[in-house]
């Protein structure tokens, strides 16, 4: 299926030439029938001569009602402009031609209506040259030589442009179908014993009845009922196509012109995007200026923040960021106008979805800019990655709208040229951007020699201690950490500077040696000796201590001589008592119970009923 759309002057024969071409009024409202005038979309659809489903939006052309215009022409393959041969080239001729261009529509047919009754071929001929030189001045149309004069009663004018059609449309790309369809609603109503039905153009993929959807901005979650295409009940849509589709427990009045309809996985919606702009007004636009944004089928305020020097010079085309007044659901790429007083000024591009506030003089995102809106298909993919961090393959498939196998190619050219870094874990590959991995090697230089030099007597810092403050997978964390030469894991639980050596104050070395020496004299008979805090944490961390019981210390030495006799004596009858040991090691039973206990927590024995075994 192909979708088009009429535009031009109010009066000039938009909606008589669809009847014509479809057989079809797209005046569907009393007040519509009655004055003559379109004020809001008709919708119509014939065959082409070889079979092809060709769907028609007739809009308004009053310049009252050019929202309604601007809703009609996103999404389309081809724009009918409409020019009475009586009227000529008037204001709104020229805005819609404006429209068309800013809204990335690349064919357009020119149809001179009225020529039977305004039959002066000098006129006409005026007429046609003048829009050749409109069409000129715009690079898009320059070749274009589709114009077709109309004579609404004459068959042949109408097969001719019905032709004319054909021709255009027949070396129209086919679009990607992606796996995130999406549609901006352009009309919602309620049929009887169905409930609240929504229409509008499909695009990024297919529908299918059974769907799980959701209703953008405002997360309103459904199911797809029913699908319906040019009148016709179907199961799957075609990407690309007129639309109706039959929400389930959804009320019309929670609806509005400009929602999108989204597949459940898809939640996209925004306040401010990058973009670049065209302006295409006599004036200037300046920084902070408030215009009218319409997007899709959605129109709202907003606010234009200009890059660079702050404005925007007439016929010239720059970056800016814009911040919605509310929420909107779009997609990167997708095509906009901006509108102030009444008057269509300029329109651009998307650029980026969902961006974050910057300097209006930062020249590094601009340049990101300029490589993004060229396409540059390496570089968009590390933009979302940035954006995003971290990402995964599987939802950079997801988010853009191209072929798995470019994705896939550019995706390893930033990996072998070491922009991204890929991390497999449980079959996930997770990418980070080379940049934060440097971001992070530098973080987690910061925070452990910090803690070192916080804790003067440790030399490692806790792995779990570093994870909780540097916040990445604890996976990622490990490799950053393994590929890091200024790092050391001393084991799974621990890592330390490679440069770092534990130096103590000369007070501190004091302490130490002081309390040593008064733990040494006592041997395997400790004292409780009332310690300090700061005394008793650098004798913790000190391996030449060891702790048995709260202000109980022996010396390492000590504790390992008394562990060596009582392993000995296992070894010698296969188990040992706390009698046996206490005899053995010439020290009263609450001391000996502390070591044992000691030797159960270190894994040197285990306790079975009244005796003790070796471990291993």
């Amino acid at each position: 299926m192909f979708v088009i759309a009429t535009a031009g002057h109010i009066d000039h024969g938009k909606t008589t030439l669809v009847k014509r071409l479809t057989g079809i009024d797209t005046d569907r409202l009393p007040i519509e029938k009655e004055t003559g005038m379109s004020i809001d979309l008709g919708f119509a659809h014939y065959q082409s001569k070889d079979g092809k489903l060709i769907s028609i939006i007739d809009v308004p052309g009053h310049e009252k009602f050019i929202q309604n215009m601007i809703a009609g022409m996103h999404d389309i393959d081809l724009a009918i402009l409409v020019v009475s041969a009586g009227e000529g080239i008037k204001h709104q001729t020229i805005e819609h031609l404006d429209i068309i261009h800013m809204l990335g529509i690349k064919k357009i047919i020119i149809a001179i209506t009225k020529c039977d009754i305004y039959n002066d071929h000098k006129i006409i001929s005026n007429l046609e040259k003048e829009l050749k030189a409109n069409l000129d001045s715009r690079t898009e149309y320059k070749k274009s030589n589709s114009i077709q004069y109309i004579k609404i009663n004459d068959d042949e004018s109408i097969k001719h442009l019905s032709s004319m059609i054909d021709k255009q449309l027949i070396n129209t790309k086919p679009k990607h179908v992606q796996s995130k369809p999406r549609m901006s609603i352009d009309r919602i109503f309620t049929l009887k014993g169905f409930g609240t039905v929504v229409t509008g153009t499909s695009t990024n993929g297919s529908f299918h009845v059974g769907d799980e959807i959701a209703i953008m901005p405002q997360n309103i979650t459904s199911k797809i009922r029913g699908l319906h295409a040019s009148g016709q009940i179907i199961k799957i849509s075609e990407n690309g196509s007129r639309l109706a589709i039959n929400l389930q427990g959804i009320k019309k009045e929670s609806l509005d012109r400009g929602n999108v309809v989204r597949l459940i996985n898809d939640l996209t919606s925004t306040t401010r995007f990058d973009a670049s702009l065209m302006n295409i007004s006599d004036k200037i636009i300046s920084h902070n200026k408030k215009v009218n944004l319409y997007i899709g089928t959605a129109n709202c305020e907003a606010r234009i923040k200009m890059f660079d020097n702050g404005l925007l010079k007439n016929n010239t085309k720059g970056f800016c960021q814009i911040h919605l007044s509310n929420s909107l659901s779009i997609n990167q790429f997708d095509k906009f106008v901006i509108r102030f007083s009444g008057k269509t000024i300029g329109g651009g591009e998307v650029l980026r979805v969902n961006s974050s506030k910057y300097n209006s003089n930062n020249n590094h995102e601009v340049h990101k800019l300029i490589e993004i809106e060229n396409r540059n298909f390496k570089a968009i993919i590390l933009d979302r990655i940035q954006q995003a961090e971290p990402t995964t393959v599987k939802k950079i498939y997801l988010d853009l709208e191209e072929e798995k196998i470019i994705i896939d190619k550019a995706i390893k050219d930033l990996y072998l040229n070491k922009i991204i870094q890929i991390f497999t874990d449980d079959k996930k590959e997770i990418i980070y951007s080379a940049t934060k991995i440097y971001f992070f090697e530098k973080k987690i230089i910061n925070i452990i020699n910090s803690f070192l030099k916080q804790n003067a007597i440790k030399k490692a810092m806790p792995f779990k201690d570093l994870a909780k403050k540097i916040k990445i997978n604890d996976y990622v964390l490990q490799k950053i950490l393994s590929s890091m030469k200024e790092i050391n894991i001393l084991n799974s639980l621990e890592v330390t500077l490679a440069s770092y050596q534990n130096r103590l104050t000369n007070n501190q070395l004091k302490i130490l040696n002081e309390a040593e020496m008064t733990i040494e004299k006592y041997e395997l008979n400790p004292r409780n000796i009332q310690f300090n805090k700061e005394t008793i944490s650098l004798l913790k961390e000190s391996e030449r201590i060891k702790q048995i019981g709260p202000g109980v210390f022996l010396t390492n030495f000590n504790y390992i001589k008394a562990c060596e006799i009582i392993s000995h004596k296992i070894k010698e009858n296969g188990t040992i008592t706390l009698a046996e040991s206490r005899d053995i090691l010439k020290i009263n039973r609450k001391l000996t119970q502390l070591i044992l206990e000691t030797m159960d927590k270190d894994r040197i024995t285990v306790r079975k009923e009244n005796v003790r075994i070796l471990l291993n």
